[in-house]
């Protein structure tokens, strides 16, 4: 593991040498010397910069300099869930005494990008939109739980669920486009896409094949950015943008901590961390004769040293991963979480017939194998598979290693072992487990509970913690859920990250760490409420 962290911190020696020295996780790495940003801003990210239709996901979770949701996050503590607040809403949404009724009024005097006011109908056809089979939106499963969205009146917005359902404002969030923009044909041929009209505190300025940028808008309900100009370029390696970034090319980036720390000791950039509900671990296929066996999979959690990924990978910025939930979620978790133990992972494996036979396992003619896979370009995603294996080639298991692109690795999901990441919609603990654990649907996603698993009893449960209303019995049950999760896990859930951003070091003020979901890129980090800097 140490030799395999080697090679990826020196994948920086261009930049800033080889430098053994890892600083402390919580430290702040800011040079006493300081520059003041200018007021136009350049970044790059890891993702496409090409898409802004809320419907199709951009901005889900309401921090887009584009659109506004009719609530926002607030930061709490760093490693706290915030509260979700008034955005678009005028004040904070009411239920009814079963949960199946919301009302949410909405603020007024607010316009769109395209200067036509904000009604309650946009909010409705936004909502009418992620739920149309026909705009085939990669939502919709998220929000099955919605019946109806209307207006009683211009101003009001009226949520009548299929069933009582506790988290609703965490569905809150999303982007809010004019009804106007609304489009009768797949989401991914609208017009919104790259024409995003919103009314968020900046617009779209230009658009090209791997950069966008946006100029802060004058006349919008935010009061008008500080922060004038903000470019963002798409550069999905990591070393590349690493490399803009020592090179003074971009202002700032998201990169794993084996690149971030290369940067601690240079004059000029600040690395920033935020605690995050962002979990990294291994799909475990239903297709594979060695991972179809609950006791293997049970095993494969005992057998790999959590404690060494977070020190020797992360470097100290992220913590062990036992469940898709971690102590943001209050008491959910058991105390019987995997700890590392691979003379209990070895006897699990023999119970279950899978015998070494020289340094393999073996078991009716089938040698105990996995292939694992990682996505294409993310370091940090590479170097927890390649520490994997170790541990799981000392227990007799043969690996093998690949990348490829998402989209190829999505394809194999049902048969191979994926490095996989979970917490897209961090702010709520259905919306941690419904997707991850609940047997497939035929509305689910690619990514819901990619190898279809399905243990016995947890689907009853979440679907009745998601209705129940009492805050004491919802802890219980899913306590309850977790636990039958333990007794036959799904996947090799690892670690959670804290994701790591470096910037040129600058006196900017304003910027409130916020507890991040799977998403992380310049959307986040320092730079999520970059409309409320200033000096």
């Amino acid at each position: 593991m140490r030799r395999l962290l080697s090679i990826a911190a020196c994948t920086a020696l261009l930049l800033a040498g080889c430098n053994s020295s890892t600083p402390d996780p919580v430290a702040d790495h800011s040079e006493t010397s300081s520059e003041t940003y200018p007021t136009t801003i350049v970044l790059a990210d890891q993702q496409p910069v090409d898409h802004f239709n809320p419907i199709a996901g951009y901005g889900e979770l309401g921090t887009s300099p584009l659109y506004d949701g009719l609530l926002v996050p607030a930061p709490a503590g760093k490693a706290d869930l915030p509260e979700l607040v008034p955005a678009l809403a005028a004040s904070a949404p009411v239920s009814n005494d079963d949960l199946t009724e919301w009302t949410v009024p909405l603020r007024e005097g607010v316009t769109f990008s395209d200067s036509s006011p904000l009604r309650a109908a946009d909010v409705v056809a936004t909502y009418q939109a992620i739920l149309d089979p026909v705009t085939a939106s990669p939502m919709a499963s998220g929000y099955e739980m919605i019946k109806e969205v209307s207006a009683p009146d211009e101003h009001t917005v009226k949520f009548t669920l299929n069933y009582p359902y506790a988290d609703l404002p965490a569905r809150m969030l999303v982007g809010i486009a004019p009804a106007a923009s609304m489009e009768s044909k797949p989401v991914t041929e609208w017009a919104l896409n790259t024409q995003p009209i919103g009314t968020g505190p900046y617009v779209l300025k230009s658009l090209g094949t791997d950069e966008a940028t946006f100029t802060a808008r004058e006349d919008g309900w935010h009061e008008t950015p500080d922060v004038k100009e903000l470019t963002i370029i798409s550069v999905p390696d990591d070393t590349a943008r690493a490399q803009r970034l020592s090179s003074g090319d971009i202002m700032g980036t998201q990169l794993a901590p084996a690149l971030a720390t290369t940067f601690a000791h240079h004059d000029g950039f600040t690395i920033a961390s935020n605690h995050t509900v962002d979990w990294r671990g291994l799909t475990l296929p239903l297709d594979n004769p060695f991972t179809a066996e609950a006791k293997v999979r049970l095993a494969l959690n005992y057998a790999v040293d959590r404690e060494a990924l977070v020190k020797n990978v992360l470097l100290g910025y992220g913590e062990p991963g036992y469940t898709p939930v971690n102590a943001a979620y209050g008491p959910v978790v058991p105390d019987n979480s995997f700890g590392y133990d691979p003379d209990k992972a070895a006897g699990l494996l023999d119970e279950a017939g899978w015998v070494l036979d020289g340094d393999k396992r073996v078991k009716d003619g089938h040698t105990a194998s996995l292939e694992l896979w990682y996505p294409a370009g993310d370091q940090l995603r590479k170097d927890l598979t390649f520490a994997v294996a170790e541990n799981l080639n000392a227990l007799g298991i043969e690996t093998t290693i690949d990348h490829s692109d998402w989209d190829a690795v999505a394809e194999k999901l049902p048969s191979v072992a994926a490095m996989y990441g979970g917490g897209d919609q961090p702010y709520s603990i259905d919306t941690q487990l419904y997707g991850a654990l609940h047997s497939r649907t035929e509305g689910s996603s690619v990514y819901d509970n990619p190898t279809g698993s399905s243990v016995p009893g947890l689907d009853e449960i979440l679907e009745g913690a998601r209705r129940e209303a009492d805050q004491t019995k919802r802890t219980d049950m899913y306590r309850e859920g977790i636990e039958k999760y333990l007794a036959e896990p799904s996947y090799l859930i690892l670690v959670f990250l804290h994701h790591t951003y470096v910037e040129q070091t600058n006196d900017w003020q304003g910027k409130q760490p916020v507890l991040e979901p799977h998403s992380h890129g310049v959307s986040w980090g320092p730079w999520w409420n970059i409309g409320q800097w200033h000096r």
